[in-house]
């Protein structure tokens, strides 16, 4: 697995989420993707059209078996935009360094590649969330990290 890391500024999101269990996703999930299309022309000041960040947040002491995490789905969007259409959701996330890796279309596996690439390489995650950017069918998969002394 080829891993680099990259910089990114703020991101500031509009779209949709729902909170769900790991073992519901695929049941649930297409039903979430399926509103947000509906939507999509709704958005205002979207400044990668064509670009969709999804946005998996955990909570604190997650259990996969047992726990709901927010899944978001959305579009990065001009940060002086300040309406958009109601039932539409805002989420911004700082500035931030991230370990990043493709992601072949549903190999799930890689989360858990990523996780342990962080750990062993002497980062630690920054945050209780991971980012997919798809964009041209191509999908990133983005940790936050915080960069620590790589192990030699």
């Amino acid at each position: 697995m080829k891993v680099a890391i990259v910089e990114h500024g703020p991101m500031k999101l509009v779209g949709l989420s729902i909170q769900v269990l790991l073992a519901d996703v695929e049941r649930k999930a297409p039903a979430l993707v399926a509103d947000f299309e509906s939507r999509r022309d709704d958005i205002m000041g979207q400044i990668l059209p064509g670009v969709d960040i999804i946005v998996s947040v955990d909570p604190p002491d997650y259990n996969d078996d047992t726990d709901n995490f927010k899944l978001f789905k959305g579009v990065m969007v001009d940060p002086l935009s300040a309406e958009q259409p109601e039932g539409l959701e805002w989420m911004e996330l700082p500035a931030m360094t991230y370990a990043c890796t493709s992601k072949p279309a549903n190999d799930h596996a890689v989360f858990g590649s990523l996780y342990r690439w962080v750990h062993q390489s002497g980062h630690e995650l920054a945050d209780l969330y991971s980012i997919e950017r798809v964009e041209n069918g191509e999908t990133t998969l983005m940790f936050p990290i915080r960069v620590g002394s790589v192990k030699i």
